[in-house]
């Protein structure tokens, strides 16, 4: 008699960054929030167009100057705020770095 081996449950992604490829993700509060930029087949090719290799997508010469803007994050706010429908999370290294600089203001 053989036995069937089956591999363990996933582990839950809650309270670790186990999910995360980029190595700048952080913990989040739900499982829909556990996204990584990685993950975005956009935010790949972005990467992959830079001369120099690219882990995430907060390391793009361009990512500080666009989006940790705070003129940018608070019309970001207020589009968010304003739009019906559901939320589509944000790559959690992006959550890191808004939080890092909101912080530091």
């Amino acid at each position: 008699d053989i036995e069937e081996h089956e591999s363990p449950p996933p582990a839950s992604p809650l309270g670790n960054t186990l999910w995360c490829s980029c190595a700048q993700c952080i913990p989040q509060a739900t499982e829909r929030e556990c996204v990584c930029c990685r993950e975005l087949e956009d935010v790949l090719s972005i990467l992959s167009q830079e001369s120099v290799r690219l882990t995430c997508i907060v390391d793009h010469p361009e990512f500080a100057t666009v989006c940790l803007n705070p003129l940018v994050l608070r019309v970001a706010l207020a589009g968010t705020v304003a739009m019906r429908g559901e939320r589509i999370p944000l790559p959690a290294c992006c959550i890191q770095a808004i939080h890092l600089v909101a912080s530091s203001n």
